[in-house]
This record gives C-alpha cells, structure tokens and sequence, in this order.
C-alpha cells in the first residue's frame, strides 16, 4: 500500500516538518547501494506537527467508579468550587460475643448490650505538618443508596432505575457531631462518638442503613480518609463485669462531589473519578516529500517504510488542570494501548500496553505544566508501514488512559492541537546520501 502524506510536504507545505536534526548517530561510509557505489548512511530526526498527520482527538468519560479508589476524598470549597462527601455502609452488628462465665469456660453470650459505639476515621496525614487541623462533621444517613452510581445529585443512578437524594449531596442527615483533629496530637485519628439512638438502630438489622456521612467543615482543604470502622464496647449477661470490644467493618464507601468538571474541548484529558480516557487517531505519513534538507540528503520523494524507522515516538505537552481544585496531589499513572475496535468505541477492548508504566509528577499539571510526554509507537507505526492492500488493517487509534481508573478525584490533561504544545510525530529514520553518488 503507497499513500503519500496529505499536504506534509512538497508544494503544498514544507511546514510539515518543523524540526530536523541531520543527526550523523549513525554513519557508514563504506555501505554500499545494489550496483556497489559506496553511499553514506545516515539517521535524521523529523518532527511531524499534529496537523499533518492526525486524525482524530476525541475524550470519553464514565469509567470506573469512586467506589474503586482506595481512599475516600473529603473537601469543602477546595479552590473555591469543590465539594466533596464521604459515605459509608457499615455491616451488621455482632449477635454475640464469646466471654468466659463463672467456671472459666469461654462461652458465647447472645444476651449482650452494646453500651457505646465510635465511628473511627483514619486520615491521609502524609503531606500535613505537625500544625495542621481540620473540623469534620458526621451525620447518619437513612436513605437507601448505591455504592457504583450514588452521585451528588441521586443516591442511584443504575439502569432503569434513578432515584434522587432528598436533599441534594446526600442528606439531610441526622448530626453525629463535629470534631476537630489535631494532626500533631491525635495524629491520623477522627473520632465520632455514637449516640443512643443510632446505636439501637444501628443495631436493627433489618430496618436499618447502618449509614453514615462524613463532611469537611475546614474550607478550602481537601482531606483523604484511608479506613472507616465502627468500634462497639459490648456488655455481656454471662460475665457483667467483662467489657468487649468489636470492630463492625464498611461494606461500602464512596464519595461524592460537586461540580462535576465539563467534558473537555480540543485537549487530551485522562484520569478522575469516573475516569475520563483520550482517544488519537494518527495518519501515519508513508511518502516524505521534504523538507530541503532532507531531500537534499535522500532525494525525494522519500518512501517511509518500517526498515527504513528506527524510532517512532508521540510527544504529548502537559497542561495546568482546571479549575485547579481538580489537579493532582500525586504522580499520575498513564498507560497508551491501541484500540482494537474503534467502531466500538468509547468500549472498544483495546490492545496491549506500549508503555507499561509512565509516570508524571503532579507539578507537571500545575506549576510546572508544559513537561514532555513520549509515548513509544515504533512497533504501532511499523505495523501500519508493512499493512498489506486488502489484508486486516493494523490499528491506528490510541486511547491514552489512567493505569488504574479511576485512582483519584483529580484528572490530567496534554494540549491539544490548537494550543502550543500540540502533539508531535517524532520519527527517527535511516536514509542514505543517495544525490552524492549520482
């Protein structure tokens, strides 16, 4: 299959290629072409613009749930726009408790009393200074709710069935309370004492939630809960002087938040919760057609072929997330696999990775936004360089996405084609000095 490359270069624009490094990384001078004139073999580095080789930049959302994520995202006007609510099911409450009666014999006691109950959080204390404090509140919940789609409008939102909140942001509920953590003197402790009233039923297993939400009352903070349980102190009617303590695990915990971020315009968008993945169709140039120096050195035109590419790279330029309450608190996570079935997409299954494992720091989508990203493509490109006239077409899609979707509340995102730093084809190919030998 011969396509020549749509209007890179040639009469219709030498701008195709913005950059070429006349490399000498590799020199031969004794190869030789097929009538045995010694020619000098060179590499050159050529950098394609977006706008000479792509073809599509489309963003899908919707993948994963915040049910997923290992830590829960309490906040309260982060960045002056983000709110955020943690809730948590808790499992049932113990039947009994095994105790030792009068003759030493260890014994279980169904006949038991639970005399308090705590909500205990653990919080993410790892980037908080010794001085740090911050007000939560908690309240229980009694509406029923679903753990994969509870967002801040409805408490379900599964298929064929949508039930709203009675209060917007899951409420109302009934308080439990504020507390005030002290990172230097309680350390990662959050601490909800249980009234008598949420305890009885609480204990109720059939007629009750079990269901508690914890907000941040500290505004402009966001905070990361990392365990939730609930510790009973039980009496026992078999030994009245022995207290027993039970820990009663979540069975359930998301989080919800406000506003949901717009769906992205001409940028390249991976990452929160749910997470978003990118998709970039590339039109892989097979004919080079300039610039000078290159025709100068090869002749042109130049047929681009898979023993001819040494490297082929995706240069992606980061971008400062916004709003910024939505930039990353941690290295983001990328993994770049071809897409199998565009015709499927945004479900498309998708092929194995080509990067593994990247990683970027979060600065590079705030303060040090603009940090390059390569996405190796060599094998991708080569696949499409060799695809044969009539046979099974090679992919030529990429969807760019979160390593683990969702893995927090934050997104990234890369310029897209009309900003500064659009994508870039970088190619690495082997050429010979063909015009010296004429």
């Amino acid at each position: 299959m011969t396509r020549a490359v749509r209007g890179v270069f040639g009469g219709v624009a030498i701008v195709g290629l913005v950059a070429l490094v006349a490399a000498c990384e590799e020199q031969s001078p004794t190869s030789s072409d097929p009538d045995g004139v010694p020619v000098e073999v060179q590499t050159v580095e050529l950098e394609i613009p977006w706008s000479e080789f792509g073809q599509r930049i489309e963003s899908f959302g919707g993948f994963g749930s915040a049910s997923r994520i290992g830590e829960v995202v309490v906040a309260k006007d982060l960045g002056g726009i983000l709110d955020s609510r943690a809730l948590i099911r808790f499992d049932t409450f113990p039947a009994g408790v095994a105790v030792r009666n009068a003759e030493g014999l260890l014994v279980t006691d169904t006949v038991i009393t639970i005399r308090s109950g705590r909500l205990i959080a653990l919080a993410d204390t790892s980037a908080a200074d010794s001085l740090t404090t911050w007000t939560f509140a908690a309240g229980v919940l009694d509406q029923p709710w679903d753990v994969v789609s509870a967002d801040w409008e409805s408490a379900i939102d599964s298929v064929g069935q949508r039930v709203a909140w009675d209060e917007p942001g899951a409420g109302p509920v009934r308080s439990l309370g504020q507390v005030t953590a002290d990172v230097g003197a309680s350390g990662d402790s959050i601490v909800f004492d249980l009234d008598d009233v949420t305890l009885a039923e609480w204990a109720d297993s059939v007629g009750s939630e079990r269901t508690a939400r914890i907000d941040l009352v500290s505004s402009d903070e966001r905070v990361d809960i990392r365990s939730l349980t609930l510790r009973l102190e039980i009496g026992s009617s078999v030994a009245p002087d022995t207290t027993v303590f039970r820990d009663v695990s979540a069975v359930a915990r998301t989080f919800i938040y406000t506003p949901e971020p717009e769906a992205p315009e001409g940028v390249v968008r991976v990452g929160g919760s749910p997470s978003w993945r990118t998709v970039l169709g590339l039109d892989v140039p097979e004919v080079l057609n300039g610039p000078a120096a290159l025709c100068e050195l090869a002749g042109c035109p130049v047929e681009l072929t898979s023993e001819s590419l040494s490297r082929a790279s995706l240069v992606l330029r980061s971008r400062a997330t916004l709003p910024a309450a939505f930039q990353p608190v941690d290295s983001v996570l990328l993994d770049v696999r071809p897409v199998l079935a565009p015709g499927a997409l945004p479900r498309s299954p998708l092929g194995s990775s080509l990067v593994g494992e990247a990683a970027l720091g979060a600065d590079a989508f705030g303060s040090a936004a603009g940090q390059p990203f390569e996405i190796p493509i060599t094998t991708f490109v080569r696949r499409i360089l060799d695809a044969e006239e009539g046979g099974t077409p090679p992919p030529t899609n990429l969807a760019l996405l979160s390593l683990v979707e969702p893995l927090d509340i934050s997104f990234a995102e890369f310029d897209g084609p009309g900003d500064p730093g659009a994508p870039v084809l970088r190619l690495l190919v082997t050429v010979t000095d063909a015009v010296r030998y004429r």
